[in-house]
Protein backbone atom coordinates (compact mmCIF):
# COMPACT_ATOMS: atom_id res chain seq x y z
CA UNK A 1 0.00 0.00 0.00
CA UNK A 2 2.85 2.46 0.76
CA UNK A 3 4.02 1.43 -2.65
CA UNK A 4 1.21 2.52 -4.35
CA UNK A 5 0.94 6.03 -2.34
CA UNK A 6 4.48 6.75 -3.05
CA UNK A 7 4.25 5.43 -7.09
CA UNK A 8 0.76 7.96 -7.11
CA UNK A 9 2.50 10.88 -5.50
CA UNK A 10 5.17 10.83 -7.77
CA UNK A 11 3.09 10.50 -10.64
CA UNK A 12 0.81 13.16 -9.64
CA UNK A 13 4.07 15.86 -8.84
CA UNK A 14 5.73 14.52 -12.93
CA UNK A 15 2.02 15.61 -14.28
CA UNK A 16 1.60 18.63 -12.24
CA UNK A 17 5.54 20.08 -13.31
CA UNK A 18 4.95 18.70 -16.82
CA UNK A 19 1.35 20.91 -17.24
CA UNK A 20 1.99 23.82 -14.80
CA UNK A 21 0.18 27.00 -15.79
CA UNK A 22 3.76 28.87 -17.43
CA UNK A 23 5.53 31.98 -15.99
CA UNK A 24 4.07 34.24 -18.34
CA UNK A 25 0.76 35.06 -19.62
CA UNK A 26 0.56 35.98 -23.52
CA UNK A 27 3.00 35.61 -26.27
CA UNK A 28 3.05 37.24 -29.98
CA UNK A 29 3.14 35.02 -32.71
CA UNK A 30 6.29 35.22 -34.22
CA UNK A 31 6.83 36.58 -37.93
CA UNK A 32 7.56 33.58 -40.63
CA UNK A 33 7.61 32.83 -44.02
CA UNK A 34 3.69 31.74 -43.97
CA UNK A 35 2.44 35.15 -42.28
CA UNK A 36 0.61 32.80 -39.87
CA UNK A 37 0.36 30.01 -36.79
CA UNK A 38 -1.43 26.46 -37.30
CA UNK A 39 -2.79 26.16 -34.02
CA UNK A 40 -3.39 22.58 -33.76
CA UNK A 41 -5.73 19.78 -31.68
CA UNK A 42 -2.88 18.18 -29.79
CA UNK A 43 1.09 18.73 -28.87
CA UNK A 44 2.55 18.18 -32.27
CA UNK A 45 2.49 18.20 -35.75
CA UNK A 46 0.83 14.83 -35.96
CA UNK A 47 -2.88 16.53 -34.89
CA UNK A 48 -4.46 18.71 -36.82
CA UNK A 49 -4.95 22.35 -37.45
CA UNK A 50 -8.16 23.81 -35.60
CA UNK A 51 -7.32 27.61 -36.53
CA UNK A 52 -4.83 29.76 -38.72
CA UNK A 53 -3.57 32.70 -36.75
CA UNK A 54 -1.94 35.54 -38.29
CA UNK A 55 2.00 36.16 -37.41
CA UNK A 56 1.53 39.42 -34.85
CA UNK A 57 -1.72 38.48 -33.11
CA UNK A 58 -1.42 38.41 -28.98
CA UNK A 59 -2.25 35.40 -27.75
CA UNK A 60 -2.98 34.11 -24.10
CA UNK A 61 -0.44 30.89 -23.09
CA UNK A 62 -3.12 28.32 -21.22
CA UNK A 63 -0.17 25.62 -20.18
CA UNK A 64 3.07 24.12 -21.37
CA UNK A 65 4.36 20.63 -22.17
CA UNK A 66 7.82 20.09 -23.34
CA UNK A 67 8.40 22.32 -26.86
CA UNK A 68 4.46 23.15 -27.20
CA UNK A 69 2.23 25.56 -25.34
CA UNK A 70 -1.62 25.67 -25.19
CA UNK A 71 -2.84 29.30 -26.27
CA UNK A 72 -6.07 30.50 -26.61
CA UNK A 73 -7.03 33.62 -28.42
CA UNK A 74 -10.67 35.79 -29.22
CA UNK A 75 -11.41 35.20 -33.15
CA UNK A 76 -14.18 37.56 -34.04
CA UNK A 77 -15.75 36.87 -30.63
CA UNK A 78 -15.30 33.19 -30.02
CA UNK A 79 -11.98 31.58 -28.39
CA UNK A 80 -10.08 29.16 -29.99
CA UNK A 81 -7.80 27.11 -27.98
CA UNK A 82 -4.68 24.36 -28.95
CA UNK A 83 -1.33 24.18 -29.20
CA UNK A 84 1.18 26.10 -30.98
CA UNK A 85 5.17 25.32 -31.28
CA UNK A 86 7.44 27.08 -28.83
CA UNK A 87 9.78 28.47 -31.08
CA UNK A 88 6.85 30.09 -33.20
CA UNK A 89 5.96 32.43 -30.30
CA UNK A 90 7.57 35.62 -28.28
CA UNK A 91 6.83 35.06 -24.80
CA UNK A 92 5.80 38.14 -22.62
CA UNK A 93 4.32 39.25 -19.85
CA UNK A 94 0.88 41.25 -20.29
CA UNK A 95 -2.36 40.77 -17.69
CA UNK A 96 -4.93 42.46 -20.76
CA UNK A 97 -3.90 39.49 -23.56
Amino acid sequence: MKRLLAAAAILAATFATAHATPPYSCAVIAPNSDGWLAVRAGEGTRYPIVRKLLSGRIVRVVSDSDDWVMISANVRGQWVTGWAYTNLLTFIQDDNC
